[in-house]
Order: C-alpha cells, then structure tokens, then sequence
C-alpha cells in the first residue's frame, strides 16, 4: 500500500475517533443540560404539590392547571396516593426503595411511566412528615432531541472523516511528490552516462539534504567506475607487449617445428665442421 494512501487511512480513522470522542461529549453536555431543565421544571412543581390534597383550599381546581405537562402525586407515610393531578392515577410513581430515599430528601430519576420513558423527582412534602410530594414529566422531547443530535452527528462524523482522509491524501502526496521526483532523477542517472547528479530543491529541508547525499553518493560511484576503468585501460596497455612477444616466439617454433630439420648430406671429417657451417673451410675445385 502507497506511504500516502496508509496516511489517509490513519489520518481519516484519527480523525473519526476525535470526531466520535467530541460527538460523545457535546451529546453528554446536551442530555446532561436537558435533564438538569427538566428537574428544576419539576422542583418547581414539587413546591405546588400541597395543591393537589383533597383538604387544600384550592380544592381540585388546581388539577387542570398543568394538566397534560405533568404528572403530581402527594404520597402518604404508608407509600399510599393521597392526592394528584387528574391524570396520576392511584398506582405510586415511585418503587419502595426510592420513596425511602425520598423522604430523607430530593431525588431525580429516570423511569417507564405508562410504557412511556418519564423523568421523576420526589422530595418531602412541607409541613406533612413522612409525605412525599412525586412529580413527573415525559421524556419524548428529549428523545426526539437526543435522537436528532445522534443523527446529525453521525452525518456529520461520515463528512468530516472524508473530507479528513481526502485531505490527508493530498497533504501527503504534496509532500512526497519532492522525493517521487528525486527517484525518477535517479533513475534517469542510471540509464545515461555523464550527468553530474541529481537537482537539489532550494528548500532547505530533508528531501533537500536527500537530493544531496544522493549527489555525493554518485559522485563517489562515477569516481569508483573511472578508477575501475583507467586500471582497466593500463593492465590491458600492460599486458599487450607481452603477449605478443609470446605470440611471436611461439609462433616462430611452431614454423620451424613443421618445416623440420636441415643437415648436410655427406658427414664432416672428425674435428671439422660439416661443409655450409658457418667457419667451416672451403675447398676449391682444380
């Protein structure tokens, strides 16, 4: 795989990890800023709860007040209902154990109300001991928020990781496009003869120092191959004479060998050397 294509690919899953790290966050803000609005809206219900005791002044004519927002119930000391908005029913918001916590002060939690995810705070009831004032409120908005949040992240995400991995793709081929050029230099060095190296960019940087050392690396090379071939040169000037002294020599046994041996027919006189000798005498005819 190409140095800038693993790049891209480690540059888009860094980013898409960063991305998802900040999307996780900014969706925890939200949920986290939403739920805190949520229980203050039902702090402040839970200080109206009075309202809603069958003995109030105020009789049932509170209930419609907020009905359809909320959900008000007034718990006695037994966990029983004693009082509520119209449409809370008789069934307590809360399990035993989160009454128990009730009582001892406010409390803020997330359960299924009527098949239907509820936020539910609960704190003592003034001026009843032992009662619980309990209201609740529908969690769709913040789903339907939540949900929307979740889905423009994951847009978002897929985006912005592409446009990261197409960036990093071209940052790297921009970076590396200097040394591609340098290889195919070197590799036109290496098809022709007499070129002094390769071009050095004026960048001042690491490919820079690269174009250098490759210089000094061929100029190392080409003194090598001249040395190389003027030795070449002089042991082969060296060795010409020589061999052909040897030639001739050989070549002149080699005649003489085939030609055979040339003596005079009539033997020489004891102590005289055979007629046509170089220094034998010679007789003249009477």
């Amino acid at each position: 795989m190409p140095i800038r294509l693993r790049l891209a690919v480690a540059f888009g899953l860094a980013a898409a990890a960063i991305f998802a790290l900040g999307g996780w966050l900014f969706a925890s803000g939200l949920s986290s800023a939403q739920l805190k609005t949520l229980d203050s809206q039902l702090t402040a219900q839970l200080a109206q709860a009075g309202r809603y005791l069958p003995a109030s002044s105020t009789g049932s004519g509170g209930v419609g007040l907020l009905a359809g927002d909320y959900l008000i119930q007034v718990l006695d000391a037994g966990g029983r209902v004693r009082g509520g908005s119209g449409d809370a029913g008789t069934t307590p918001l809360l399990t035993p154990d989160q009454l128990s916590r009730a009582r001892r002060g406010r409390i803020s939690v997330t359960r299924t109300v009527d098949e239907e995810s509820a936020r539910v705070a609960a704190a003592p009831l003034g001026g009843h001991p032992g009662w619980v004032a309990v209201a609740a409120e529908s969690l769709e908005t913040y789903e339907s928020t939540q949900n929307e949040v979740a889905r423009e992240l994951a847009v978002g995400g897929t985006v912005f990781t592409a446009v990261a991995g197409l960036g990093a793709y071209w940052l790297a081929r921009a970076a590396l496009s200097p040394v591609e050029r340098l290889r195919r230099q070197v590799a036109a060095v290496s098809e022709r003869s007499g070129t002094s190296g390769v071009e050095v960019p004026s960048t001042r940087d690491e490919v820079a120092a690269l174009a250098g050392t490759m210089n000094d690396l061929l100029g190392r090379l080409q003194r090598a191959l001249a040395r190389q071939g003027a030795f070449v040169a002089d042991a082969s000037h060296e060795l010409r004479n020589p061999l052909a002294v040897l030639q001739g020599n050989w070549s002149s046994r080699l005649g003489l060998a085939a030609a055979g041996p040339s003596w005079p027919t009539r033997s020489a006189a004891p102590g005289r050397k055979p007629s046509g000798w170089p220094g034998s005498p010679t007789t003249s005819c009477c």
